[in-house]
């Protein structure tokens, strides 16, 4: 369980760094605790790969459960991006 945080904690610290992504303060905050699922992390980088996203919010399906986020809503940062480009708010 520990190797599992510490590793979410690391990938959510380079997605901070990643200028092609932008985040909240609240999402900042979830992803430097290490409450995001790993796999929406992955999906993140991926996606930071082909276009410029500010991140509105991450969520789950079930609210109150303890539980990591696994549904993250991305809007495209049409400033940054160019030629093929995201629908206005989409999730996961």
């Amino acid at each position: 369980m520990r190797s599992d945080l510490a590793a979410r904690v690391s990938a959510g610290s380079q997605l901070l760094r990643n200028s092609r992504i932008k985040f909240t303060a609240q999402d900042a905050a979830q992803l430097r605790a290490g409450e995001v699922d790993a796999r929406v992390l992955a999906t993140l980088a991926a996606l930071s790969s082909q276009h410029s996203v500010s991140v509105i919010a991450f969520s789950d399906a079930a609210p109150g459960a303890a539980a990591l986020y696994r549904e993250v809503t991305v809007t495209s940062d049409a400033a940054s991006n160019t030629g093929a480009d995201l629908a206005p708010t989409w999730g996961w």
